[in-house]
């Protein structure tokens, strides 16, 4: 409307207009976002838990709560949206709430920040899911959260110790399917829930790595049916025994036949043919539900592994060094670091624990 030439003799109006309804327009794009902000830290610090970790945020967030009451009360008497944008320091007002506001906020993310630091799998977790575990030892606070920062674990189970019963001990976890690994130590819980999930995290690879271990070799040392080694161990830790096995299996035939066996490679088809009849039969007939999992999963994946090895029979690979088998993927344990590698053709992957 300024722009015309009719608005000449309008101007000075005009002007006031434009300064009136900028202001108007500042004073209600700063209302909103005060307002939802404040929306949103009123649902952070609606749970008492967190009102008592963040004592001082809380006072400040509760003065910035009443000095909006405060703004709504003048609302109802002078519910005009000129009146009340167009109000002497208003705008400056509400300003001075919102960085209030910020400044709470900011006193809390560098805190949530400290915690992802001491345990970087909080990192997976946003700032409103983080907020209620931080500085806690109960542990049905974090159970919620698990899968997000463990793949595939629903739950840790804890207990108490005889000589002291107000100390909780974490002492295993629990699969998204039910089954239960227990920790070679256990990890008592402290008020700083960062450290004790550190410590947790630590705790769930020495386990795991002992498992794996333990699986590896009682494969070979323990005289028993393959369906009896599944039940004993955690169903992952067996997935990656039988690729160890497998890959060492094969490499040990195709030396054999390179010796002069050249029905080596057969005679393991023939060994892998009774491995899956055996697991055929338990899943049929499963002791348990957990078991018939482990046994399908096992099942699964020495039939991919029968038909590798029926593969290299076709081919008439005679050498752990042709590109029919070295494209497969094989599992190593190394015994001296205690460390897994995963080859595949001239990629190798070390999984350190």
């Amino acid at each position: 409307m300024s722009d015309s030439h009719f608005a000449t003799p309008f101007m000075e109006e005009i002007n006031t207009w434009i300064e009136k309804l900028s202001t108007v327009h500042e004073v209600l794009m700063y209302w909103i976002l005060l307002q939802n902000n404040l929306f949103n830290m009123r649902n952070i610090f609606h749970d008492t838990l967190i009102q008592k970790q963040f004592p001082d945020a809380y006072k400040q967030l509760c003065l910035i709560n009443k000095q909006y009451a405060k703004i709504l009360n003048d609302i109802k008497v002078k519910p005009a949206i000129f009146d009340q944008c167009l109000s002497y320091g208003r705008l400056q007002e509400i300003s001075i709430l919102l960085n209030s506001l910020e400044k709470c906020r900011s006193s809390l993310e560098d805190y949530v920040r400290l915690g992802k630091k001491q345990c970087p799998r909080f990192y997976l977790l946003s700032d409103e899911e983080l907020f209620p575990i931080l500085n806690v030892t109960q542990i049905e606070n974090i159970q919620t959260v698990l899968p997000k920062i463990f793949h595939n674990v629903s739950s840790l189970t804890t207990s108490f110790i005889e000589v002291n019963l107000n100390e909780k001990y974490v002492t295993g976890m629990v699969s998204l399917v039910g089954e239960m690994i227990s920790f070679r130590n256990q990890i008592k819980l402290i008020k700083s829930t960062p450290i004790w999930m550190s410590s947790v995290v630590q705790e769930m690879k020495k386990t795991i790595k002992y498992i794996i271990k333990m699986s590896i070799y009682n494969y070979a040392s323990v005289k028993q049916s393959c369906s009896d080694w599944i039940s004993k161990h955690a169903g992952v830790c067996t997935l990656v025994a039988c690729n160890v096995w497998w890959t060492a299996e094969v490499e040990y035939s195709l030396m054999q036949v390179n010796e002069g066996n050249l029905k080596a490679m057969k005679s393991l088809m023939d060994k892998l043919n009774n491995r899956l009849d055996e697991l055929l039969l338990e899943i049929r007939n499963p002791s348990n539900k957990m078991n018939r999992i482990k046994f399908i999963n096992i099942f699964l994946l020495l039939f991919h592994e029968k038909n590798v090895v029926e593969k290299l029979i076709n081919e008439s690979v005679l050498s752990k060094d042709d590109f029919d088998w070295n494209c497969q993927l094989r599992f190593y344990w190394v015994k001296i670091s205690g460390t897994l590698k995963i080859k595949q053709c001239i990629g190798i992957t070390k999984i350190i624990f």
